[in-house]
């Protein structure tokens, strides 16, 4: 009887063919690895093509677009820095990011919304933002980690919304510890910057119905000095404005130009003035009544005639001095710009051409002398680098001009009065900035000391970022002010206005 010789050999194709299969799996998982691999390969060529022309954040955008190229948008991951590039450009323009969208791999707006919830800013201290500095501190040299905490208040729209992740009304006023009953009208921020290396951050802020109370700001002032410590920082100083409220604040501190300090815990802060403030307020008063400088009177009409001469030639000794600067406009009197172009050197120099030809009284040369005075004033507290075309701009250091000029100045703010007799608040603020510099460069060890350090600009631009979301929004509510400051936080990209009432300060956010 015959074997069927098929039905013997088919157990053993079987095999072969199962074999064959994994054979064919092996082949087809190598080759995508190989494909993998080669890509793979070929984006990190790329990258580092890439790293030889661009840097910091554009490179890191690049980067980002050769990687996520042949990447689905299901499949896209996104990196912080990305979600933080993606927001500017969503804060800049909404229609911007619209058509980028388009052309490049951008995070959607319902991502970018997520990021945002997961960072919850309230009122009050933030203690995710105390943490994110302390980690930050300490990878900081011990010179590093002095600062200045500076706080100022802005004015925001009274009204009441609705808060759904805290189920409570928001507007009310709030200072971290409780919702009160009445509707806010004010912002107070507190923010940290950086006294030999260019750093500030944003540390907290409070809802108030008003302009808070000396006796409640005085204790915000001191758990804020005391938060600031325990992430590491060193906080040496304190910056504010000349408000009535602050003043009477810091005066139950018992700070005064004789002891330009206070106590927290058994350490000293010293207490610094907004010098821009001191500059405007100097102009102001200039301005409004007769002041007695080294005995002799200054008179604001002496500016206003020698305006009145400039103006006619054709080649003029003060360019910059418009009519705006004499008759200042409404709403202008706080403008830094105005107030330092009056008190500046090239007006105190145009004086003496229509001295000498008898068009201006002998007595205005007195006049020049107080503004030629404060401009090298000004100048002593301005410097922004450890050279300028200025001597007196240059950065503080040993055996440097400003010692000598700066104990001049202690003498002739002392005889700058009323004609009543009476010394104005903003001299005394000269004062204790004087008395508070010398100290400081002594304490700090530094080898030189820029003065510009020691002013509120960080948070003016702050403010200015604040009312420049939403469509150059300049009052906004409480909950708009708190996504606004909560967005600032991550979106380090967000510059300041190009028409602020301050310098633009070239400072970097110390985390994002």
């Amino acid at each position: 009887m015959g074997v069927n010789t098929a039905l013997v050999d088919t157990p053993r194709k079987q095999m072969l063919k199962k074999k064959l299969k994994r054979l064919q799996k092996e082949n087809s998982r190598l080759k995508c690895a190989l494909k993998k691999r080669a890509k793979v390969t070929s984006v990190e060529a790329t990258c580092l093509a890439l790293s030889k022309f661009f840097s910091g954040a554009t490179l890191h955008f690049m980067e980002q677009q050769v990687k996520l190229a042949n990447c689905r948008p299901p499949g896209r991951r996104w990196t912080p820095l990305m979600k933080s590039i993606a927001l500017s450009i969503f804060h800049a323009s909404p229609k911007a990011f619209g058509l980028l969208k388009k052309l490049f791999a951008l995070p959607c707006i319902e991502t970018l919304k997520c990021s945002l919830r997961r960072l919850n800013i309230y009122p009050g201290f933030s203690k995710a933002v105390l943490s994110a500095i302390k980690m930050k501190s300490q990878c900081m040299s011990s010179q590093d980690k002095n600062c200045a905490l500076i706080f100022d208040e802005m004015s925001i729209k009274r009204a009441l919304s609705y808060d759904s992740r805290r189920d409570e009304i928001e507007g009310l006023e709030d200072l971290g510890n409780g919702l009160g009953k009445s509707i806010a009208s004010s912002a107070l921020v507190f923010l940290v910057r950086g006294l030999k290396t260019k750093w500030k951050q944003p540390l907290s802020f409070h809802i108030s119905t008003s302009t808070i109370k000396h006796d409640v700001l005085r204790d915000l002032i001191c758990q804020a000095i005391r938060e600031v410590r325990e992430t590491g920082l060193n906080p040496v100083v304190l910056i504010c404005d000349q408000g009535p409220n602050n003043r009477a604040c810091l005066s139950r501190l018992d700070v005064s130009p004789e002891t330009p300090y206070f106590e927290v815990d058994g350490k000293a802060v010293h207490v610094m003035y907004d010098t821009p403030h001191l500059v405007k307020n100097i102009r102001n008063n200039f301005k409004a009544q007769i002041l007695m400088f080294d005995g002799k009177p200054v008179k604001w009409e002496y500016v206003s005639m020698f305006y009145e001469l400039d103006s006619k030639r054709q080649i003029r000794l003060a360019p910059k001095l418009r009519s705006k600067h004499i008759n200042i406009p409404p709403f202008k009197n706080m403008n830094v710009r105005l107030a330092a172009q009056v008190l500046s050197h090239s007006v105190a120099s145009g004086f003496k051409m229509p001295i000498k030809k008898g068009k201006m009284p002998q007595e205005a040369e007195h006049t020049a002398d107080f503004i030629e005075f404060f401009d090298k004033l000004f100048n002593v507290f301005n410097s922004t680098s450890k050279m300028s075309s200025s001597q007196l701009k240059h950065a503080l250091y040993t055996g440097s001009s400003h010692w000598q000029f700066m104990d001049t100045a202690v003498t002739k703010l002392s005889s700058l009065k009323t004609l009543t007799g009476s010394i104005l608040p903003c001299v005394k603020g000269w004062l204790q900035n004087i008395a508070v510099i010398k100290v400081l460069f002594d304490n700090l060890g530094m080898t030189y000391l820029c003065t510009a350090r020691f002013n509120q600009d960080c948070l003016e631009n702050l403010f200015s970022q604040i009312r420049r979301k939403g469509c150059q929004r300049d009052n906004p509510d409480a909950q708009q002010f708190r996504a606004a400051f909560r967005d600032i936080l991550v979106d380090y990209l967000i510059d300041e206005s190009k028409v602020s009432n301050c310098d633009v300060d070239l400072d970097e956010m110390l985390f994002d």
